[in-house]
């Protein structure tokens, strides 16, 4: 695959703004909301303005749309300056600035991208479908990709997550792939069995899903350990001490169980399954909900605790989020992608 680095030649619509989250000014094809029943904001930011043309009024801020590119956007992640995101539905990595500006095609394929990462200047990608994609890298500012692994792409052991830090890439899949670290020395085995969604990684330990459990195992490879049973759910997001991840129970919620193991905490009961994303603070979700025209997905945010809910943005399809120290990213299901600090 060739990179083929281009602009979509528009200034992001002009970054326009939806209008204040609390107050409701300004107005948007689709309904912007925010505003808890008891008028106030849960602690998850200072609300305080990150770029330009942010607005806040010392309790929140306004949710802004900073790009929208062609497609369902199905994955997106963060540097220091850039959002990259996979649009199109799949099939292009997008790079704009992250207070907003030129959008730029980085890479266009003929296969459905699944998931990207970033380690030092490479973007890492699965590409393929999930029961035959490929691991592959590009440099952050775009060219020819380059597949890394072959046996990650046997169609008897798909790749189906990623994620990345300062040490490496790390990719899960059916055996035999299971979990394997690249790194500037090649590839490592840390796991030889099937592993299934939900790969996260902290600075001693991998968390993994496979069938309805979700383990944990060193860095380095070794035993794994159960840290929880999820027989309807999926594993989501983490914080320094906690794993998140939804399950079915008699109804949809959210749950955060400790990484040393334990019993799970429902922190937040859905209508649906939930997609799910937190940092130290609070947990950000995106929720179906029914409507008396059918439903709609609404994106909310709550403490990790558990407690009253904020809702964020109201639109069809699933939403996904990328966060920052001071801002979360929100993509929905039509190629719209916005900013809010927190």
């Amino acid at each position: 695959m060739n990179g083929v680095r281009t602009s979509l030649g528009l200034p992001l619509l002009g970054l326009v703004l939806l209008g204040l989250v609390i107050t409701g000014c300004g107005t948007s094809n689709r309904e912007t909301v925010g505003e808890t029943s008891s008028g106030q904001a849960p602690p998850c930011g200072p609300a305080l303005p990150v770029c330009e043309q942010d607005r806040c009024d010392g309790t929140t801020c306004s949710l802004l749309e900073i790009a929208h590119v062609p497609g369902r956007i199905v994955a997106m992640t963060l540097d220091e300056i850039h959002v990259y995101a996979i649009g199109e539905n799949g099939s292009a990595i997008f790079r704009l600035p992250k207070c907003g500006g030129q959008v730029e095609v980085l890479l266009r394929t003929t296969s459905p991208m699944t998931a990207l990462v970033l380690y030092r200047d490479w973007i890492y990608f699965i590409d393929g479908d999930i029961y035959r994609g490929s691991l592959y890298r590009m440099s952050k500012d775009g060219g020819p990709s380059e597949r890394l692994d072959p046996t990650s792409g046997d169609p008897t052991s798909p790749a189906s997550a990623i994620t990345s830090d300062a040490t490496g890439v790390y990719l899960a899949g059916g055996a035999p792939t299971g979990i394997r670290r690249f790194d500037e020395d090649g590839v490592t085995v840390l796991q030889e069995f099937g592993a299934g969604s939900g790969l996260l990684v902290d600075d001693s330990s991998l968390y993994y899903q496979s069938g309805s459990s979700v383990y944990r195992v060193d860095k380095t490879g070794g035993v794994a350990t159960l840290v929880v049973a999820v027989p309807s759910g999926k594993l989501h997001a983490q914080d320094a001490t906690s794993l998140y991840y939804d399950n079915w129970d008699g109804s949809y919620g959210a749950y955060r169980v400790a990484k040393t193991g334990g019993d799970g905490t429902r922190i937040q009961t859905f209508q649906g399954n939930p997609v799910l994303a937190t940092d130290s603070t609070c947990v950000y979700a995106a929720d179906q909900r029914p409507t008396d025209g059918g439903a709609v997905m609404v994106s909310s945010r709550f403490p990790v605790a558990g407690g009253e809910a904020e809702d964020l943005l109201e639109g069809v399809g699933t939403f996904t989020f990328a966060l920052d120290a001071r801002s979360v990213y929100i993509a929905d299901f039509t190629g719209s992608l916005f900013r809010r600090p927190k």
